[in-house]
């Protein structure tokens, strides 16, 4: 049996993955090879080259919204930018009240504050709102960020007799890490949810 996708990508990017799957990895010339292709697609899509919008676009769309509709009252635009204006103080003030995006992580931080951050992490975790839908990619990225949560919690599961002090403090600091992109991505979900609203 050959490692998963997520394990092989993890593996890819130097992060940690179980003893025994890194070694089935180095040992295996299937799971290296797929290692090789991901790090090729990864290589390919990043050398890819920007795409230009068509020339006029936004010249395009400003004087289309400059300009009414035939037929419209002459009052409808002033109406509407005054509307615009009360919408986006409302938006303003309920991004006010939301929790805050998380702070970067530090490099060199003993891993009790490691602890400390993970556990006020997740209290901010718990604050955001969860939708019932989301779209495939963001659910995707979330279900990934949670399954290497799931894999370094295991290497935290094993216990310090089983670790040396360096990769216990590497595996709090990846954990923060990821808490913080989870958060990230709640927090984007939540402030997009408030905005649909």
């Amino acid at each position: 049996m050959h490692a998963r996708t997520e394990y092989l990508l993890s593996f890819r990017d130097g992060l940690l993955v179980p003893a025994e799957v890194g070694e089935h990895i180095r040992g295996c010339g299937v799971c290296l090879a797929e290692v090789e292709r991901l790090s090729a697609v990864r290589d390919g899509l990043c050398r890819l080259p920007e795409i230009e919008p068509p020339t006029g676009v936004f010249e395009r769309a400003v004087a289309a919204t400059e300009t009414p509709a035939p037929g419209w009252p002459g009052w409808i635009v002033p109406v509407a930018g005054i509307a615009a204006t009360l919408l986006v103080a409302v938006a303003v003030a309920v991004i006010a009240t939301l929790p805050q995006p998380p702070r970067p992580v530090e490099k060199n931080v003993a891993v009790a504050e490691f602890m400390q951050q993970s556990e006020e992490l997740e209290e901010t975790l718990r604050a955001f709102y969860k939708p019932a839908l989301t779209d495939a990619h963001t659910a995707g990225t979330i279900a990934a960020l949670e399954d290497q949560l799931a894999v370094i919690d295991y290497g935290l599961s094993l216990g310090r007799d089983d670790l040396t002090p360096a990769q216990h403090q590497q595996l709090w600091r990846g954990r923060v890490e990821l808490m913080n992109s989870l958060v990230s991505m709640r927090y984007a979900q939540t402030v997009a949810y408030t905005q649909e609203r």
